[in-house]
């Protein structure tokens, strides 16, 4: 119930991930910089979600993996969090803000303002934290190229806390933690599933 220590996320949230969406082979890094910029953030925590192997930037500046790994970041604050994984993959994390409905409806679109309110009902929870899941799963697809229309399905919650939704083969495993580096509570998404990213 208390704020995670920051190094314990990483094992803590691969351990979730490969519990809710068995044979997923990815891997987590979380870094907190506050003095570079935000790619050379992304790159060191993709660099350490890849282990020994690098990155180069596409001309339009993504990221691809040495190794063929898709690979996506994501920042909040000073903290980027990467995933890595042999499947398409995403992530999204963000910090939960409190805002009107009227401002989540016009955010997220009505479908995805619906699920956040679906979302809401079967987690108990406030609908901020709620919305601001539906953000990060939504952004993990147009990460993962699936695009803002593809659809977006509430499947599971778990005593723990954490959710799982679907968009076709794609699985996006969400969990709202409290991190000892953060005063506010923070929304984390990751998504794999699908094709062979290397082919």
């Amino acid at each position: 119930n208390g704020p995670w220590p920051e190094g314990l996320l990483t094992p803590y949230v691969e351990r979730r991930l490969l519990e809710l969406v068995p044979g997923s082979d990815i891997s987590v890094a979380f870094e907190r910089n506050g003095t570079s910029d935000r790619r050379d953030r992304s790159t060191r925590a993709i660099e350490n979600a890849l282990g020994a192997c690098g990155i180069i930037r596409r001309a339009n500046g993504k990221p691809e993996a040495c190794n063929g790994r898709d690979v996506s970041a994501s920042h909040s604050g000073e903290l980027t969090m990467a995933i890595a994984g042999r499947n398409p993959v995403g992530c999204d994390l963000e910090t939960v803000v409190k805002r009107t409905p009227e401002l989540w409806r016009d955010m997220l679109g009505v479908e995805r303002f619906t699920l956040a309110e679906l979302i809401s009902r079967e987690t108990q929870e406030p609908l901020d934290v709620a919305a601001t899941r539906a953000w990060t799963s939504a952004e993990c697809l147009k990460k993962a190229g699936a695009g803002t229309s593809a659809p977006l399905v509430f499947t599971a919650a778990s005593p723990d806390g954490w959710i799982l939704l679907t968009s076709g083969e794609l699985r996006i495993a969400s969990c709202v933690v409290k991190t000892d580096g953060e005063k506010n509570d923070l929304a984390i998404a990751l998504l794999t599933g699908g094709g062979d990213a290397r082919v």
